[in-house]
């Protein structure tokens, strides 16, 4: 299934995208003050090890089947049933603790941390390219939050809806 756009994208799009910091820098002179650099160098580390333990946390949560603890505590989930198209019903857990009560997808805001990291060091007032990733990322992501609430909402009915109130947040805790 790698058609011309997966190509493209993965061959083109990608390493354009991931390298539009460097080159600005290039033909932008910045100097940047090492206290700032070393701040922004934190932000950037902790951003990164914070979207790994989100990852690491669910993926524990889904090794063990639910029965892990989470920052201590047992973890806390909703079990949800679903029917897929040709009738055979599942199950699947909705985590609410630890990480993934904080956000329904607290990954996207890590990663989005990150990127911000790496547009800052570039950054001048005045332009755009240096924040082009940061910006795309977001929109994707944003995108991506918004379709997968609305799949999660059809797929799992009033266990989606109860999910919801449990952890009210979709993707920046304590704000949206």
């Amino acid at each position: 299934r790698a058609g011309y756009y997966i190509c493209w994208g993965c061959l083109v799009w990608v390493p354009s995208l991931y390298t539009i910091h460097t080159a600005f820098l290039v033909n932008h002179d910045y100097n940047f003050k090492p206290i700032l650099a070393a701040i922004q160098l934190l932000f950037g580390i902790a951003s990164i090890y914070l979207n790994y333990d989100v990852d690491r946390q669910r993926q524990a949560f889904r090794d063990y089947n639910g029965k892990v603890k989470v920052w201590g505590k047992d973890a806390e989930y909703l079990t949800a049933s679903y029917t897929t198209s040709d009738g055979k019903k599942h199950t699947s857990m909705l985590l609410y603790t630890g990480w993934w009560g904080q956000a329904r997808k607290i990954n996207y805001f890590f990663e989005l941390c990150a990127a911000f990291s790496w547009s800052m060091v570039p950054a001048h007032p005045g332009y755009f390219i240096p924040y082009f990733y940061f910006v795309f990322l977001f929109v994707l992501l944003l995108d991506r939050a918004w379709r997968d609430d609305a799949r999660c909402r059809a797929k799992y009915g009033a266990k989606w809806d109860e999910y919801c109130e449990k952890v009210p947040y979709m993707l920046i805790p304590g704000i949206y």
